[in-house]
């Protein structure tokens, strides 16, 4: 319970103290590591070749530019359109292969899991819009559930949103996220709009979705992937080494630079089973933080028959299916000549 409280206070002093609002923030709050987990600190702020320090994500794209808002090529390999190529810092030799050993054990962990099973606390902050004191703007409840390799449901069961003509926190019951994932498609509920959107996995995405998605922190995505998508580093602070595992990572990639700037995940130590996420929102100024609690790995009766399945349609809703993207009608011009009006004529033929 000490271990547990002090876990808490930790995600809540994250969140509260902006370690991610600023990268530049985050590194001049980074202490000094311990031999034990290889050193970190001033040591990783190297300058970069034009002689600033690379203490920024928005320095570790074109300057000045906003994460996600078209800059950056496509990956020849992938064809993902990745950042400008600038780490926003550069890790010693010896913080390197502590940040691969991590990374190896999380994915030696993660093979083993079959099921998970957590309920979660969120904590939602806007300079803008939040409780003056704090900038908190909501906080929520939910679970997460997830079957290997790629179901999956994430739901927020309670919502309060600061009022600021009330100056207190109100209950809400629109913006209650929710989304199921059966390893086809991707069912996500939209109270406010009484709609349930089904988004069709093609089939390279299909065994895969969770692990590629958005957040792949929580589903144990493979070394390999996390070192391709992100610019990643250990900053555990030394009160916490041996307990927990702090993880920073910044996208490479344009697609997950549209959902966060940074990341941070608390791992459990020697467990790997994330205990905290915050999310440092694109705009630089929300964020998002997690703890979860109340997990159960491999719990024959923690998935219950019908987790997963196909949602229903609630009573008075709308459900809206979204088309296989690799359905999608070829853009290339039609050959030309006699050729190309024989295969003009013969979808038409076909659906006689």
């Amino acid at each position: 319970m000490h271990l547990r409280s002090n876990c808490v206070a930790a995600v809540l002093a994250l969140a509260a103290a902006g370690l991610c609002v600023s990268p530049v923030g985050a590194q001049t709050k980074v202490p000094t590591r311990t031999a034990q987990r290889g050193g970190i600190g001033n040591e990783s702020q190297q300058p970069a070749a034009n002689g600033r320090p690379q203490n920024s994500a928005a320095q570790g794209q074109v300057e000045g530019t906003p994460a996600g808002n078209g800059t950056g090529q496509a990956s020849p390999k992938t064809g993902v359109k990745v950042l400008a190529p600038q780490a926003p810092f550069v890790l010693t030799e010896s913080q390197q292969k502590l940040l691969d050993q991590v990374l190896l054990k999380w994915e030696q962990r993660s093979n083993k899991v079959n099921t998970f099973k957590c309920s979660f606390r969120r904590w939602d902050y806007d300079p803008a819009f939040g409780r003056p004191m704090d900038k908190l703007k909501a906080e929520g409840k939910g679970f997460i559930k997830y079957k290997a390799p790629d179901r999956g449901d994430y739901s927020v069961a309670e919502l309060k949103e600061f009022d600021a003509a009330k100056a207190d926190f109100v209950s809400k019951t629109n913006g209650l996220d929710h989304w199921v994932c059966d390893g086809k498609s991707i069912f996500e509920f939209v109270p406010e709009k009484k709609q349930l959107i089904q988004r069709k996995l093609p089939p390279e995405m299909q065994g895969k979705a969770i692990v590629d998605g958005p957040l792949p922190f929580i589903f144990g995505a493979k070394a390999d992937q996390l070192n391709q998508r992100y610019w990643m580093r250990d900053i555990t602070p030394r009160q916490f080494i041996g307990k927990e595992i702090w993880l920073e990572a910044v996208p490479k990639r344009q697609q997950d630079a549209a959902n966060f700037q940074t990341a941070t995940i608390i791992l459990t130590d020697p467990d790997f089973v994330p205990f905290g996420l915050q999310i440092l929102l694109p705009d630089g100024k929300n964020k998002t933080a997690y703890i979860f609690e109340d997990s159960k790995i491999n719990d024959p009766l923690s998935i219950v028959r019908g987790d997963f399945l196909p949602p229903f349609t609630p009573l008075g809703w709308k459900k809206i299916v979204e088309p296989d993207p690799s359905d999608a009608p070829s853009t290339s011009p039609p050959p030309s000549g006699d050729q190309g009006q024989a295969n003009r004529a013969a979808p038409a033929t076909k659906r006689k």
